[in-house]
């Protein structure tokens, strides 16, 4: 089983908002939760056609369908369906609590809540640990009304312990798998996040980043991503790789959203110590067409001769149809493109792995429960070798030990920073902005150079889905022949990166895009939950026929 909570429902059948509640044979539409927007949850629940409790169940019952395969989530939550049923009451007596309301959402199994289940980064070693806080993105969430559905499954410690990638496998949740294609690699280290929003498994979910972590995986499954600005979502209570670079965003099936989600989570709150004060704007508000002529897009086409020519061609379509929408859109380069080629694997992550250290100890040392006694990266090496569970030697700890050698104080370290600043400056992102005088760069998502750089600057980036592989595409095997990273089906995506604040440009351009490609509309699935929400709708209303 890849969750550590398993049950059956014994509580009462729902509150039904107090209003007349139409039987399933009645209703012309009922929404799959396969593609179910924020809105449509909104307008179900303010009319009676479902309740919180109807999704909530709806979105355990396709885990529990797909989960051992998929292997997306790592546990469910023991509070989810009594959090339902008090949403429900509260929508009755009160109405909506926030936009929110009533949404099931999946957290990455590194970031903190105190719902009754451990944040464990995918590591047996951190089960049963507690935080002293509750991670600011959590208590956001619940205050605008959301159920915290459970824990996604993730690549254990974000993909920072072995040497070589490690996507979507942890020993609590198993390998996760994309939804088309056979045993399809999922990317990282989200990966359980993009996966379970995919297929239905939540309405939307929470992923983190340090460098490519939200956006890679939504590339390859489907979905939309935003990467924020660091310290414009708070950091804290999150298991951490380098608070510099780490950062928390949504994953959503619409770009819409994705911009809801941001908005919610976007801020200072309580102790928080890692967001920045900072003026907002309104990024729903944002989700409408463009003006002609109100936008200056760069391309960036390094790395693009390695892309199949499928990706080229549908970017380049979506290029042209951007320019015939009246966008301005010209080639560009970066100055820092050779100075990237030539960095060797330690030099690119040099400052991730030198914080690593001291932000996980800070973090080990600040828990009020920790069953292992876990108080240092040293701690963290041992106990990972002695543990069968943690599948060492296969999966070593090589990222670990380079952070035990590593100094902040050390020439290294301080020439990674410059090279961080320069890539997000006028080497990379910066310099190009304002070189080509733009408001947003794009480039196919498999030509990493501007999200490394977004990573390196702390700038943003989103992601938003291309295309899909045809059905000729050689189908080729990881390394290690755990998983499939190219075959026919496997989505494709599309990025887009810009200056530090500038979210609401950058879904500005992901909506047209996302009118353009329509991506969602042409999925198909190789693996979906038969379960939806119709049927449960419809077995509770024999329950309550029968009295039951």
């Amino acid at each position: 089983m890849a969750w550590s909570v398993f049950y059956k429902s014994s509580l009462p059948n729902p509150i039904l908002n107090g209003k007349t509640i139409q039987k399933v044979s009645d209703r012309k539409m009922i929404p799959s939760l396969l593609n179910i927007t924020i809105e449509q949850v909104s307008q179900g629940l303010d009319d009676g056609t479902f309740t919180v409790t109807d999704l909530v169940r709806g979105y355990i019952r396709r885990i529990e369908e797909v989960n051992d395969i998929l292997h997306a989530v790592i546990q469910i939550n023991p509070s989810a369906e009594s959090a339902a049923v008090s949403l429900d009451k509260e929508l009755k007596r009160y109405g909506r609590r926030g936009p929110l309301h009533g949404v099931p959402i999946l957290l990455k199994d590194n970031i903190v809540s105190l719902e009754g289940f451990s944040a464990t980064s995918g590591s047996y070693l951190l089960l049963g640990t507690r935080s002293p806080r509750e991670s600011p993105v959590v208590i956001r969430l619940k205050k605008a009304g959301a159920v915290i559905l459970g824990s996604a499954n993730l690549s254990e410690w974000t993909n920072f312990r072995t040497g070589s990638p490690n996507w979507g496998w942890s020993p609590r949740g198993g390998q996760t798998y994309g939804a088309y294609f056979d045993m399809m690699g999922p990317s990282g280290s989200s990966s359980g996040s993009a996966v379970a929003t995919d297929v239905g498994l939540c309405v939307v979910a929470i992923g983190t980043e340090t460098r490519g972590s939200l956006i890679s995986p939504a590339e390859v499954n489907n979905v939309v991503a935003i990467k924020p600005t660091v310290g414009l979502v708070s950091g804290d209570s999150l298991i951490p790789v380098s608070s510099r670079q780490d950062t928390v965003g949504p994953m959503a099936r619409c770009v819409k959203d994705a911009a809801l989600i941001l908005q919610v989570i976007t801020g200072k709150e309580g102790d928080d110590t890692t967001t920045a004060e900072s003026s907002l704007p309104d990024y729903v508000t944002s989700c409408r067409p463009l003006e002609r002529g109100s936008l200056r897009l760069g391309v960036s086409r390094y790395g693009f001769e390695s892309l199949l020519p499928v990706v080229q061609r549908s970017f380049d379509e979506v290029v042209k149809s951007l320019i015939e929408r009246g966008i301005d859109v010209v080639d560009i380069e970066y100055e820092g493109t050779d100075l990237y080629r030539s960095l060797t694997f330690e030099q690119h992550l040099c400052t991730m792995i030198t914080e690593f250290r001291e932000s996980i100890t800070s973090y080990l040392i600040g828990l009020t429960e920790n069953p292992n006694g876990l108080r240092s990266l040293e701690d963290l090496i041992k106990a990972t070798k002695e543990d069968p569970r943690e599948g060492a030697p296969a999966k070593d700890v090589k990222m670990w030990q380079l952070a035990l050698k590593s100094n902040p104080n050390s020439k290294e370290y301080k020439e990674g920073r410059q090279r961080g600043e320069y890539f997000g400056g006028l080497g990379g992102i910066g310099g190009a902005m304002g070189k080509y005088r733009l408001d947003a760069i794009i480039s196919p998502a498999g030509a990493k150079i501007s999200n490394h750089f977004a990573a390196a600057g702390g700038l943003p980036s989103l992601s938003v889905p291309l295309g899909f592989m045809p059905d000729d595409t050689p189908v080729v095997w990881a390394e290690n022949k755990d998983m499939i990273i190219q075959a026919p089906n496997r989505p494709y995506g599309i990025n887009v990166v810009g200056k530090a604040y500038s979210e609401e440009i950058l879904i500005k351009v992901a909506l047209e895009i996302e009118g353009i490609t329509r991506c969602r509309e042409r999925a198909r699935h190789h693996i979906l939950p038969s379960v939806d929400l119709v049927d449960i709708i419809r077995e509770r209303e024999m329950r309550f026929k029968d009295g039951s």
